[in-house]
């Protein structure tokens, strides 16, 4: 019996020492997905620049967006969060996307359709409504300008519109204590939201290293 106890023990002492080791690879995996994913936004977006003028994708937020079309994503219900919300195959985005699968990380649990948050200093018109994307030529350092980025709004741990809001939304850290941002020159890194400084005070309210 003395045996017995000492193997369960055993055994008790390495899944308390295996199971976060485990834990954190499943997470890496995911974060990969969610890399590629943001990769593949970011291209999508300079194609769309490409063939508008070198001018950035519009979106929507707030109420106003409900049903709208015209911006990156199409939503139906904010603040969003209930599986089906979000429709990427409508956004702005969808015919430079294989697939709308790349609008979601594999570890937002929501389902919603979306995951992501365009950075709303990259869009004119303030307030709540339509926002007009702005020209390539405004970006002042586009390497250390975020595009897109995993959004917590508030307590829901998820985005509410897919527009993040300076001073009001925040990175997700949903990988392991960190997110995923992809850049307006295209590049994509995982970050901890302690490495960022938000906004930045030298323009365009950027998150950088």
């Amino acid at each position: 019996m003395i045996e017995l106890l000492v193997v369960i023990a055993i055994i008790a002492i390495l899944a308390a020492i295996l199971f976060p080791v485990f834990a954190r690879a499943r997470e890496a995996a995911r974060q990969a997905s969610c890399l590629s994913n943001q990769r593949q936004l970011a291209s999508a977006v300079q194609m769309y620049a490409q063939d508008y003028d070198e001018v950035l994708p519009s979106t929507w937020d707030n109420t106003a967006g409900n049903n709208q079309l015209g911006g990156w994503m199409f939503y139906c219900c904010y603040p969003n969060g209930n599986p089906g919300n979000y429709d990427g195959a409508r956004g702005s985005l969808t015919p430079y996307l294989k697939n709308s699968g790349v609008f979601s990380c594999p570890s937002d649990p929501t389902r919603q359709g979306n995951s992501y948050a365009i950075n709303s200093m990259i869009s004119g018109s303030p307030g709540i409504g339509f926002h007009p994307g702005l020209a390539l030529a405004a970006l002042t350092a586009p390497a250390s300008t975020f595009l897109f980025i995993e959004e917590t709004s508030g307590a829901r741990g998820h985005t509410d519109d897919g527009y993040l809001l300076a001073g009001v939304n925040a990175p997700s850290p949903r990988h392991n204590e960190g997110s995923v941002f992809s850049f307006c020159d295209g590049h994509v890194k995982w970050l901890k939201p302690s490495m960022v400084r938000f906004p930045n005070p030298t323009g365009n309210h950027r998150y950088e290293p």
